[in-house]
Formats: C-alpha cells, sequence, structure tokens
C-alpha cells in the first residue's frame, strides 16, 4: 500500500490493474456521513454486488455457464471501479 495523502489517510493498492482506493471503516463512514449522496450511491453498489455474487454463487459451475459466471464477475469489477469512482469523489471534495 503506498499513501495517497497522509491527511486522509486514503491508499492506493499497488499491483491492480485499476488502482483501489482503500479506507479504514471509520474513515469511510467519516467521509459518507458528510455527503448523503455518497451514501447512497455505495449502498446501492453494494447491495448490486452482494446480488452478483449469490447469483454467481448459484450459477452452476457446468461448461455451459462458464460464460455467465465469467460476466457476473466482470459485472463485480465494474462495481468495484464504480465504488471507487464515488470514493475518489469524495477526496476531491473535501
Amino acid at each position: 500500500m503506498t499513501t495517497v495523502n497522509d491527511a486522509q489517510q486514503v491508499r492506493v493498492q499497488e499491483g491492480a490493474a485499476e488502482p483501489r482506493l482503500t479506507w479504514r471503516r471509520d474513515e469511510q463512514n467519516h467521509f459518507v456521513r458528510r455527503w448523503p449522496w455518497a451514501q447512497r450511491t455505495l449502498a446501492h453498489i453494494r447491495e448490486l454486488r452482494t446480488l452478483a455474487e449469490f447469483v454467481r454463487d448459484q450459477t452452476p459451475t457446468s461448461a455451459g455457464n462458464a460464460g455467465n459466471r465469467v460476466l457476473l464477475k466482470d459485472a463485480e469489477s465494474h462495481l468495484d471501479v464504480a465504488e471507487n469512482a464515488v470514493l475518489g469523489a469524495l477526496v476531491v471534495a473535501w
């Protein structure tokens, strides 16, 4: 982990295809409470991620479903990018 800004305690995961902001839970809660739109958006993203994980886990691992499982994994990756964008907007807004 590399510290991007020590005052904000925002870190970027190195080696990832897309840099991913990681926050300690208390830091994230502090920022999210200040901006209700972020709280709602992150809640929706997390609900969608939970749904995608559930559907992926319920999809049989047969060869015919391999493509569906890959698509669901891709959807989870896109949700990670969306969450990253919201957290990045919070850093800019702060």
